[in-house]
């Protein structure tokens, strides 16, 4: 139930647990949504946040965006597929992005040259 199937009943594994038969597998999006989750909460709280939360929070989104960009460009990009999941993981990594650059913002307490996300050129 609410899992997305291409190619129909080709018969044999793949669509175990919630994975999409061709395409992205659920457990990238777990991760990027746990990723934007931490980094929203953190970007919320109402106090400056600890150098242990800051460091989850590094930790959790940097992991997320490999994870993301690994499987857009593995399952989207290099097979020339743009099926619903894989604009969705576009948009889960550009929301990851967003969300956070301004929990690290907050972190650090000064602007945020130089994240994960411009280093690797992805940020507009």
């Amino acid at each position: 139930p609410g899992q997305a199937m291409a190619g129909g009943s080709s018969g044999g594994g793949g669509a175990e647990d919630g994975e999409v038969v061709s395409g992205v597998s659920m457990d990238v999006f777990a991760e990027g949504l746990r990723a934007r989750r931490k980094a929203r909460q953190l970007a919320r709280g109402g106090e400056q946040p600890s150098a242990e939360d800051c460091s989850v929070v590094k930790v959790v989104c940097e992991g997320a965006f490999r994870t993301m960009r690994d499987a857009y460009l593995i399952e989207c990009r290099e097979q020339a597929i743009f099926t619903r999941s894989c604009i969705r993981l576009r948009d889960l990594l550009d929301e990851c992005q967003e969300a956070c650059e301004v929990a690290f913002h907050r972190c650090k307490g000064q602007a945020t040259e130089g994240t994960l996300w411009q280093r690797l050129g992805l940020r507009r």
